[in-house]
């Protein structure tokens, strides 16, 4: 669970990052067509090349357009209206010109092709070659055979075969960029996940050692965090956020590190001092985790867990939804597992005594919201497991009745 969680997480991240990067570089990319139309069609228009220059300010209001789309968050419409716009922009303006290699419009051809590069990676890259390749084509063809009305000089094969091997170097070099950066990108991806694998590795390390050290608690950290993700589940927490709770859940009681083993191990109840020393151990988990970047996150289930909805529980006293929900949904998981335990001083409590006290508590100790979520989860847990036992009492049933037959 903890590396489908984690590896869920991280795609979603990366998938994040680089939905957000491609919606700056589009933006960049529009932003720049946009003052370069508005520079060359006022040029061309000075020149009095009027044709031309209408053309290209038309690129002005497709660039407004795909920029407000890009803001609302359609990207590949944008991306895919822009680029086809500044293709056929790009078409139409070399051959109305008439001059294959005498035009600087051949340029456009490169830069858009890097452009798409960036937006749609290698697809962008092997559509918009092959396009511009076909395009340039088909107008060197009507060049060479002098079909373009006005054309003011003629070219033969070689100039077209000249522009051709231009526009080829350029996508042969920029799949050679993007095959370099998509691989460094997997290696980092790959060490990046590494590195997640190794922070939650710690995490179950520091469990494990607090469980060692308390052997009346064994295992609990597990079980906590299972129930924990479960009921975020349930409430209908995201990825990101199941993240944040299991590495919580599994720091809930890192502060008891800080507590003395005669308060910590003592086999009976605690006396009013001793448990005041012991109420500190959430403060000593903010104190050990409050420097780390990556727990800040998770680190309200280690303070915030001994938190009543009435605003009567410790550290701080927090009431209502002034308690974060990461922890107001381990509170109730982590109570439900200490009463189901048995400890030194006290035995485990019936189920049904325990569901009780949390329906009782409702609006007190716990948020009635998640109360109604935890108490649908064990409801739904406990129908699956009499499911089972009905399953395995018919089998029992069946193999009873078949036997004298079979013997």
């Amino acid at each position: 669970m903890r590396e489908n969680i984690e590896t869920g997480t991280a795609e979603a991240h990366n998938f994040g990052f680089e939905s957000d990067q491609r919606k700056r570089t589009l933006n960049f990319i529009l932003w720049i067509a946009f003052f370069a139309s508005v520079l060359l069609g006022l040029i061309s228009i000075h020149f009095e090349d009027y044709q031309a220059g209408y053309v290209i300010l038309l690129l002005n209001p497709t660039c407004l357009v795909c920029l407000f789309l890009n803001a609302r968050g359609k990207f590949y419409t944008a991306a895919g209206i822009a680029s086809v716009v500044m293709f056929f922009a790009a078409v139409y303006d070399l051959y109305s010109r008439g001059s294959l290699l005498d035009d600087m419009g051949i340029v456009a051809f490169p830069v858009l092709i890097v452009a798409c590069s960036l937006l749609f990676g290698k697809r962008g890259l092997y559509v918009f070659s092959g396009l511009s390749l076909l395009a340039i084509s088909a107008i060197g063809v009507l060049e060479i055979n002098r079909l373009i009305i006005n054309q003011p000089s003629k070219i033969d094969a070689s100039d077209l075969t000249t522009a051709l091997v231009l526009v080829l170097c350029v996508s042969v070099l920029v799949w050679v960029i993007i095959d370099n950066a998509q691989k460094n990108l997997q290696r980092i991806k790959a060490d990046d996940q590494d590195i997640r694998v190794s922070y939650e590795l710690t995490l179950e390390s520091l469990a494990k050692a607090l469980e060692f050290r308390d052997r009346d608690t064994e295992s609990h950290s597990r079980r906590v965090v299972e129930l924990s993700l479960a009921l975020a589940k349930e409430m209908g927490l995201g990825e990101e956020d199941l993240v944040n709770i299991r590495r919580g859940a599994l720091l809930h009681d890192i502060g008891k590190l800080a507590i003395p083993d005669k308060i910590l191990l003592k086999p009976g109840a605690l006396s009013h001092e001793e448990r005041s020393v012991m109420q500190e151990h959430a403060a000593h988990a903010m104190e050990l985790l409050s420097d780390i970047p990556f727990l800040q996150p998770c680190i309200s289930i280690p303070y915030c867990h001994h938190e009543r909805w009435d605003g009567t529980g410790y550290p701080q006293g927090l009431k209502g939804e002034e308690i974060p929900l990461y922890a107001r949904i381990f509170t109730i998981i982590d109570q439900w597992e200490a009463l189901n335990s048995d400890r030194p001083y006290r035995n485990a409590w019936p189920r049904e005594t325990i569901l009780n006290y949390i329906k009782d508590n409702s609006g007190k100790i716990y948020d009635p919201k998640v109360v109604e979520k935890f108490l649908s989860l064990i409801g739904g847990q406990q129908e699956e497991a009499a499911g089972s036992a009905s399953d395995s009492s018919h089998l029992l049933m069946v193999k009873q009745t078949t036997e004298p037959i079979i013997k």
